[in-house]
């Protein structure tokens, strides 16, 4: 049971074609199981739907409550068991790990009133698809899971459906007298950042410009961007001392202890200092101090609420408009497909330096 994402999701469209053929044992119970408005004990938050889990659900221990209602129960043991969608918990051969594409129980009691809940751990339904099982034997409990089960990392685009199905069980035969399910999908990785940055100066701001290249914005989940400075908006710094004796600026480094590219952003050490939606190339960064050296990332934003890594970082140091543009800077080298863009900002920077070196000069 230790198969990678990839590998349920093959699987899963075995399982659909395998579950088709006939199998189900006839019931003969009038015993029926429903499932009322779930709940989560960490609150959905932005976009995020009831029925989605992101990585902060896993890596939180977020907690899913069940209401159900039990109807001629009898002496039923109730289960609560999970699959990729498309696999019927319902079947036998499911819990007993008969077919290649198996269901792993939750929850196991027999009920004492026909009004109860039953809440799941976000960690265990997310253990079968992330954490080896191979040595739990089909049909064992799997509960207390721990973080291993919130593995990031996963390739662009990778919702995943799941279902969490509540069964009715006779224990003398292992037989389900009474079914219902809850779904749901999960994605557990933000998607990537873009490849270009660029930063143009203003008064007491920053310009940002953004593209992707290639593929690497694929990913339909996309909702919106998020930036992050070092050091941040609102907050009286000193240029500090270049190496040479004189002001820090961009010429000099684009070292931070802060932004670390590739990593997530997740901490309440990441300074955000604006916002973009999905269909922005450019944010503009406010309330900077100029004369500044700030360095910039980026990361994309998606609708489960996942923030993904720290793009490259780009430097830029707002002036007023009567003062030198002394560097302009982008993270990391464009490629073709965008140099004109670049190229025209770049040439600004430049034409505003000439421009400013003769004034000073005429001045003289």
């Amino acid at each position: 049971m230790g198969l990678t994402l990839r590998g349920w999701q093959a699987l899963a469209i075995l399982a659909v074609t395998t579950l088709a053929a006939p199998g189900r044992a006839q019931v003969a119970s009038n015993a029926s199981i429903d499932v009322s408005v779930v709940s989560h004990s960490i609150p959905r938050t932005g976009f995020r739907l009831n029925d989605q889990i992101n990585y902060a659900d896993c890596r939180d221990g977020d907690v899913i409550s069940f209401p159900l209602t039990l109807t001629n129960r009898g002496s039923y043991q109730l289960e609560a068991w999970t699959s990729v969608s498309g696999v019927d918990c319902g079947l036998t051969q499911s819990r007993t790990g008969q077919l290649p594409t198996p269901c792993w129980k939750l929850f196991s009691a027999t009920p004492g009133m026909n009004l109860l809940i039953v809440s799941v751990h976000v960690r265990d339904i997310l253990a079968g698809f992330f954490t080896d099982l191979s040595s739990v034997a089909p049909g064992a409990l799997i509960s207390g899971t721990g973080i291993e089960a919130c593995t990031d990392g996963q390739p662009l685009s990778f919702v995943t459906p799941f279902n969490v199905t509540f069964l009715l069980v006779d224990p003398s035969d292992a037989s389900m007298q009474a079914e219902a399910s809850w779904s749901g999908t999960f994605k557990i990785s933000g998607p990537q950042p873009p490849n270009g940055l660029g930063l143009v100066k203003g008064d007491g701001a920053l310009d940002a410009h953004f593209f992707y290249s290639g593929n690497t914005g694929a990913d339909v989940t996309l909702n919106g961007y998020q930036f992050y400075c070092d050091p941040p908006p609102n907050v009286a710094v000193d240029a500090g001392t270049a190496p040479d004796g004189g002001a820090l600026d961009c010429a000099d480094s684009l070292t931070t202890t802060t932004l670390v590219p590739g990593q997530v952003p997740d901490g309440l050490e990441y300074n955000q200092c604006a916002t973009a939606d999905r269909n922005a190339t450019s944010a503009k960064i406010t309330d900077l101090a100029n004369g500044i050296p700030y360095r910039v990332a980026m990361a994309a934003v998606d609708t489960y609420s996942n923030i993904g890594p720290l793009s490259m970082i780009a430097c830029g140091m707002p002036l007023r408009s009567d003062q030198e543009v002394k560097a302009c800077s982008f993270s990391p080298r464009p490629v073709h497909s965008s140099l004109g863009w670049f190229g025209l900002v770049a040439s600004g920077c430049w034409l505003g330096r000439r421009r400013n070196r003769r004034t000073s000069r005429g001045k003289r």
